[in-house]
């Protein structure tokens, strides 16, 4: 049976993921492990907050201009 996204969709995520993995592994470590911590695992800030040190302001300013830099990087990857 035929996947129900098709070959084309399946490959287009394979590569989209790469993009992500490559974006992600230029971050530095404090800066990856919030993304990766807030984004894929969905912690709140707060608890961010207390595992880092860093106020929530200061937090969300980061996550605000990662989400910017991701952006960019994924129209200049062709994604956008």
């Amino acid at each position: 049976m035929p996947a129900p996204g098709g070959v084309e969709q399946e490959l287009e995520a394979r590569e989209l993921g790469r993009a992500l993995n490559r974006f992600v592994g230029r971050l530095g470590q404090l800066e990856r492990d919030v993304f990766i911590s807030r984004y894929y695992f969905l912690v709140p800030l707060e608890e961010l907050s207390a595992r880092t040190g860093c106020t929530q302001s200061k937090l969300k300013s980061m996550l605000f201009r990662t989400r910017k830099r991701l952006y960019t990087y994924l129209r200049e990857e062709g994604y956008c």
